[in-house]
């Protein structure tokens, strides 16, 4: 049919911002990808103790494998960690990149969901974190993840028109962020020591549509199946 859907499969804390009104907005969209229907990508990136076994293994990631990411996000979110961190801060990232895929593999145990607050987010991160990517919630029909159990106080529609009554009452309150909207630059490179709006005006449109180009062209050279490429040898190694 032609049809195309958007695979971001780069979902993590770090690439989730609050705007001035308190609400969530994804970034970081440098590797999301529009596949054809019943394709699937084979670029290797990302988060290690986010990646679905399916990246691991190296057969080729969909938006089902967004749905791992989305289990393994609720997770940390919930507890402060990820279910398949390495335990050893001092292993070097060789060592513990291994742990983390090891314990991939083997997939989420009983004793991680239990430590989750409720019966229904532990019945939901079970079926997200299944290896076989097809069978998680929402592979199918997304509608399947919306209506589960877990999120049945919540009213999508309402909520992506910003409508707090569509959140359960202890949930209505909203953080929001300090922020000066009059000079935005000011919250770019804040640590560096430089002026980051001078750095921002100075960026000619012609240098930001170069990079863009060798960020996508980098893209196309992974799913064409280089296999001197840096970024798809180290799952061999594994």
């Amino acid at each position: 049919s032609g049809q195309k859907f958007v695979c971001v499969s780069f979902v993590s804390p770090e690439n989730i911002l609050i705007d001035a009104n308190g609400y969530a907005k994804l970034s970081n969209f440098s590797r999301a990808k529009k596949l054809a229907l019943n394709s699937k990508t084979m670029t290797i990136f990302g988060v290690p103790e986010y990646m679905p076994p399916e990246q691991i293994f190296g057969t080729g990631q969909d938006t089902s494998s967004d749905l791992w990411q989305f289990g393994i996000l609720i997770y940390e979110m919930l507890l402060g960690y990820t279910p398949f961190q390495c335990n050893n801060a001092q292993s070097d990232f060789e060592i513990s990149r291994k742990e983390v895929f090891s314990k991939i593999i083997l997939g989420v145990s009983d004793k991680q969901t239990l430590a989750l607050p409720s019966s229904n987010v532990e019945v939901l991160i079970k079926q997200l974190l299944i290896p076989q990517s097809q069978a998680r919630l929402g592979a199918i029909e997304i509608s399947d993840l919306l209506n589960c159990s877990w999120f049945e106080d919540v009213n999508f529609n309402k909520l992506y028109e910003k409508d707090l009554s569509s959140l359960p009452k202890e949930s209505q309150k909203v953080w929001k962020p300090k922020l000066d909207l009059s000079n935005p630059h000011k919250y770019y490179a804040r640590d560096t020591g430089h002026d980051a709006s001078s750095f921002v005006s100075n960026i000619s449109k012609k240098q930001l549509t170069k990079l863009d180009n060798m960020l996508h062209q980098a893209d196309d050279t992974n799913d064409e199946g280089d296999k001197n490429d840096y970024e798809r040898r180290w799952y061999h190694e594994f």
